[in-house]
């Protein structure tokens, strides 16, 4: 559908940092992660194990389900188009 833009996990979890106004390297603090990791990851070449859910939903005020449910959604996109 062209003009719609296609939202994939990496771009989910970068536009939901910069809607939170965190930086990169603040994020990956909280995180436990790199800003390094955590920029593939927000360009899709690398995925959010389940073991960062619990830190990732702490950090943008979430219950681990509910980031789980809506990374999947946004993850499960990704692999759709590449499909």
């Amino acid at each position: 559908m062209a003009g719609l833009k296609e939202i994939t996990g990496g771009v989910w979890l970068k536009e939901l940092r910069e809607e939170w106004q965190i930086t990169r390297a603040e994020l990956a603090e909280q995180v436990g992660a790199s800003a390094e990791w955590l920029a593939r990851a927000e360009a899709g070449e690398e995925s959010v194990a389940a073991n960062f859910f619990k830190d990732f939903a702490r950090s943008f005020n979430m219950t681990v389900a509910e980031f789980a449910n809506r990374y999947a959604r946004a993850f499960g996109a990704e692999h759709e188009q590449a499909a």
